[in-house]
Formats: structure tokens, C-alpha cells, sequence
């Protein structure tokens, strides 16, 4: 996301089998009752936090997309102590061991010469962090400015983009069904981004071009950081306890860097700050509680279900806020938002269907170009 669960008082036991499952995560499970209601809470979670950083950032309101990123990211922290609890429980853990036990899963990283391992994994991540915070600003700056069922069409649409930087960065297999898929999503973000000029604001015409600017760029920025966490932070067998401890380190260091932009952006006038109302604070409690739920409930249901078929619930988002959109906003549909959220979920669809020998044209490879 090595093995890392180690043998306890020398026995190892059917909860430690479980524990062993719980923490690498089932690629290949089952979908069960269990994993469905995890998809349908991160969803939920998603569609919710879009909702309430709509409502802190609209007109009248705490309108400082950094700031609120700040708080959001910053809040993952909140895992590391959690983590280290579970293992203290569960393990009896002393901070040394928990320490041990999350190198050892990354003594099995790519690249790793064995070498200051915990080291390595904090450079990585804040280079992963990066990524992370640069797709999320994007997207935060966009919320403000475009309509979120657009916003999430787009957003949700770099999975396309991440295998085009995964045939370059990590020599996939060309096939050509996976590339009429990403033709077919990028005229679906063309379509969404058509914006007509009748219907832009005349106070500031270019809102909303520059909305669908940082929208497409949260898309790319998201599939970097994809590619990124593929190439360097997976190891050979998928870690829920190592993914779980990175989104805490991604917490950490966004907490130690984030200050500095703050000032930055006050004293060159991008972003002054203030100290948000109680009812923006309310909201952006709301915020950063909602994207822990996401993150957690995300992770799980890639457990229980497996990636791809948490992948393909996570894209029920681009209906869901359009239809929030139109029902609760009162945002018109047009002609563009269709047409491109049709043809995203297409493309999508046209990456679900099986290869002829039998594969899907989604799922994860680490193969050469030219197949020998």
C-alpha cells in the first residue's frame, strides 16, 4: 500500500493470522457486506467533506483554501498515536518495537539499500507529500469557482492520467482498449470544461475558467502522486499497517511545513489570515473529521473489496454530486456536464472489460513494454 507481523512469545495463533490479513490488505477478496458499507461510507464521506468545504468556502464565508488544507491534512496525525495503540494492545508494542515493525515492512521497498530504512521512508513521503498537497490545493482553489459535480467529475477522472505516467514511468503494457479510454476521458473533461461564456459570471468572466484550470491540474498533480506512491512506497506484499503510518507521516509533515506558506501567503496578499468564526470552525472540524472518515474507510474498503472494485464505487461520486448539484444547489445541468461525466464513466467502463486473455485492462502491472 516484506511482511511485518512477527511471531508473539514465540506461537502464532488465528488472531494473528487475522491481524496478518487485516494489515497487508486482500487484493483478491471477496466482496462482502462488510466492504460494501465501508464503499458506501467513503463515498458518503466524500460526497459530504465536498459539501461542507463548499459551504466554509462560499461567498460571505472563511474563503483560504490553504489554511483549510492545512487544518484537513494536518489532522492525519491523528492516526500515528491510534496506530501505535492498536499495536501497543494488540502486540504490547514498546515505541521501539512499533518503530521496528513499521521499518520492517519497509526494509522491503523498492530501491531500498537497506541503509537508514525509516529514514528513506520519511524522504519519501515528504516527496509524496508534495504531490498530495499540490492536487489537493488545486482542488481546494477550484472548489470556489466550479460547480462541485463538475469539480468531481474531473477530480475523480486522474486514474486515467495515472496510467499514462505509469507507461512512462513504470514501463506498463500499452494496450489499445486502456488508450481509447483515456482519449474518451479527456473529451469528457474538454466537455465538462466547455464552459459558455453566457453563463459566466459577469462580476468575473474568468472564474471559472480558471476553476476548470485547477481542477484539471488537481487531476494531474493526484496522479503523480499515484504513480509516485506505486514506484517507491509499495512493497512487494501490500501493507495496511504502512499505508496507514504514511497518511500519518503525511499529517506530520504537513503540520511542520504548512506554517511557513501561511505567513507567505498573508504577507504577499494570496491568502491573509484570520481567525475563522465559530461556525467556520464548526465547518472545518466537519472538514477534517469527514477526510479522516474518507481516508479510513477508503483504505478498508480496498481490504474487503480490493482496489479495483473500491476504484470503480468511488466514481458513483461524479453522479452523486452532480444530482447534489441540481437537486440541493439548484445548478442547471448543461449539455457539456452530461456528455463529459457519460464519457468518463465510459472510458472507466472500457477499462473494466476484460483483455482477451482474460485480464482486466484495470488491473495493476509491472510489465515491459514488449512482452518477450
Amino acid at each position: 500500500m516484506s511482511p511485518s507481523a512477527q511471531l508473539v512469545n514465540g506461537h502464532s495463533t488465528a488472531v494473528q493470522a487475522v491481524g496478518r490479513l487485516s494489515e497487508y490488505g486482500n487484493s483478491n477478496a471477496n466482496i462482502s457486506p462488510c466492504g460494501v458499507l465501508l464503499l458506501l461510507s467513503a463515498i458518503a464521506a466524500f460526497v459530504a467533506q465536498s459539501e461542507a468545504v463548499s459551504i466554509v468556502q462560499g461567498p460571505q464565508s472563511f474563503n483560504k483554501p490553504w489554511f483549510l488544507l492545512y487544518v484537513a491534512h494536518g489532522c492525519y496525525v491523528i492516526i500515528l498515536p491510534l496506530q501505535y495503540l492498536y499495536c501497543r494492545i494488540v502486540y504490547h508494542d514498546t515505541p521501539q518495537d512499533y518503530v521496528g515493525r513499521i521499518t520492517r515492512v519497509a526494509e522491503d521497498l523498492p530501491a531500498n539499500d537497506g541503509q537508514g530504512t525509516y529514514r528513506m521512508l520519511i524522504r519519501r513521503t515528504l516527496c509524496l507529500n508534495a504531490f498530495f498537497t499540490a492536487g489537493a490545493y488545486s482542488w481546494y482553489l477550484s472548489v470556489s469557482r466550479i460547480a462541485l459535480g463538475e469539480l468531481t467529475a474531473i477530480y475523480n477522472s486522474s486514474c486515467f492520467f495515472t496510467y499514462l505516467l505509469s507507461v512512462l514511468l513504470l514501463n506498463e503494457r500499452i494496450r489499445r482498449a486502456r488508450l481509447c479510454a483515456v482519449f474518451i476521458c479527456v473529451a469528457g473533461i474538454i466537455a465538462i470544461s466547455w464552459a459558455d461564456p453566457k453563463e459566466e459570471s459577469s462580476e468575473n468572466p474568468s472564474s471559472q475558467s480558471v476553476g476548470y484550470m485547477f481542477a484539471i491540474s488537481s487531476s494531474f498533480w493526484v496522479a503523480g502522486y499515484e504513480v509516485f506512491y506505486k514506484k517507491f512506497l509499495v512493497p512487494f506484499q501490500p501493507s495496511m499497517l504502512l499505508s496507514l503510518h504514511i497518511t500519518s507521516l503525511i499529517g506530520l509533515t504537513t503540520l511542520l511545513f504548512g506554517v511557513p506558506p501561511i505567513f507567505l501567503f498573508h504577507y504577499t496578499g494570496w491568502e491573509s489570515f484570520e481567525i475563522p468564526d465559530l461556525r467556520s470552525c464548526a465547518v472545518i472540524a466537519v472538514v477534517a473529521a469527514l477526510g479522516l472518515v474518507f481516508n479510513a474507510t477508503f483504505m478498508l474498503a480496498i481490504a474487503f473489496c480490493g482496489p479495483l472494485m473500491a476504484a470503480i464505487g468511488i466514481m458513483l461520486t461524479i453522479p452523486v454530486m452532480s444530482s447534489l448539484d441540481f437537486f440541493v444547489a439548484g445548478v442547471d445541468f448543461g449539455w457539456n456536464t452530461v456528455i463529459g461525466s457519460l464519457a468518463i464513466i465510459a472510458g472507466y467502463g472500457l477499462l473494466l472489460m476484460p483483455s482477451p486473455d482474460g485480464e482486466s485492462y484495470c488491473e495493476d502491472e509491472q510489465r515491459p513494454l514488449v512482452e518477450k
